[in-house]
């Protein structure tokens, strides 16, 4: 039961990040300024391309299957044992990211002055290290 429940948590949060980069795939601009690491002058450090808004589009959603995936939605087998391995690899990617760039990003910043590091300080970072840390219940 707690594996449906984590990964069915795993999977709304993962949908929920790709329909924020669906906005921006397709122009909008929900949140840039809090969603984009900035400079100590709010001056956004890269502009997301489509290039790139679209790998992590795919990205969250392959991430939603593998949670999916682990709570035993496709059955078992050999899916079962990717999605298994699958959650611990999303599972130290959140990790790292939660540790950061030692730069602008993460628990490790050294520029806390803008809007990002706010949040990311905030919300981000620990976010993060929730869904690593569930992602590591499911393993």
């Amino acid at each position: 039961m707690i594996y449906l429940t984590l990964a069915t948590f795993n999977s709304l949060f993962f949908i929920g990040l790709t329909l924020i980069h669906l906005n921006w795939l397709f122009g909008g601009s929900l949140g840039n300024y809090a969603l984009i690491p900035t400079d100590g002058n709010n001056r956004m450090l890269y502009k997301p391309n489509g290039l790139r808004v679209a790998i992590l589009c795919v990205s969250f959603l392959c991430f939603t299957l593998i949670n999916l995936a682990r709570a035993g939605v496709f059955g078992e087998g050999l899916i079962e044992t990717f999605a298994v391995y699958g959650t611990r690899g999303i599972g130290i990617l959140l990790l790292l990211r939660a540790i950061g760039d030692f730069n602008y990003v993460g628990l490790s910043k050294r520029f806390y002055n803008s809007r990002f590091s706010n949040s990311d300080t905030k919300v981000f970072s620990p976010v993060c290290l929730l869904f690593a840390f569930f992602h590591f219940v499911l393993f």
